[in-house]
Order: structure tokens, then sequence, then C-alpha cells
């Protein structure tokens, strides 16, 4: 589930995802963030992963890669409520836009923070 608020992008989702699954996610957060850019200049992603498993190799790849196509230097993604599996993962598909956080607040100060920089 993709919810726009004010300042950045929530995400969050749960259980095991298939090709379909992100393909058509990625599709949809493609638009809210073209729709950040154009309007503040560069996006800002709140990903929640509470919920969430741990992704076949090719699946997490797949995330890798269309990330990478879709996120730029101006952009932030603050990732929350990883567990230290989904952390493992997502540290090898991070990009330098990306942050895993410990806590939400952390999160959002980072985001906000970027933001009133960018």
């Amino acid at each position: 589930m993709i919810d726009q608020l004010p300042d950045y992008a929530l995400v969050s989702g749960g259980g095991l995802n298939t090709k379909e699954v992100i393909d058509r996610y990625f599709s949809e957060l493609a638009a809210v963030v073209d729709s950040q850019r154009r309007k503040f200049g560069g996006a800002r992603v709140l990903l929640d992963l509470e919920g969430a498993l741990v992704n076949p190799a090719e699946i997490a790849l797949q995330i890798g890669a269309l990330s990478a196509a879709l996120f730029r230097d101006r952009d932030r993604v603050a990732v929350i409520n990883a567990t230290a599996l989904l952390k493992l993962q997502a540290k090898r598909v991070t990009l330098p836009h990306h942050k895993i956080f410990e806590d939400e607040a952390s999160a959002k100060e980072w985001l906000t923070e970027a933001r009133s920089g960018a």
C-alpha cells in the first residue's frame, strides 16, 4: 500500500512478494515518485517492512534493479521495522540514497531534514 502524505510517501505491506506484485508496486510507486519530484525536486519514501517476509533471491534482485532504475541521487528512502534477516537482505540491494533505521522517528527526521535541505 502507498499513502501520499504531505512530506513523504508511506509504503507498507507484508507477506511474500511475487514478480507480479513487485512490478505492480513499482509501477504505482513510480507515479508517486514522479509527482514528488515535480513538487519538491526529489522523492521521499518511508518503507515500513513490518510484516514483510524475506524474499527469494530472484525477487530481491528484482527489487534492487527496479529501485536502481527508479530512484535518483536527490531522492531519499528510509526503511523501518526490518527484521534482522530483512536488514541483511536490504543491505545487499540498498542504494546510496536508502538508509535503514531502527525507529520511525529517526527515519521521519532524516526524510524531512533532507526535504528542507533539497
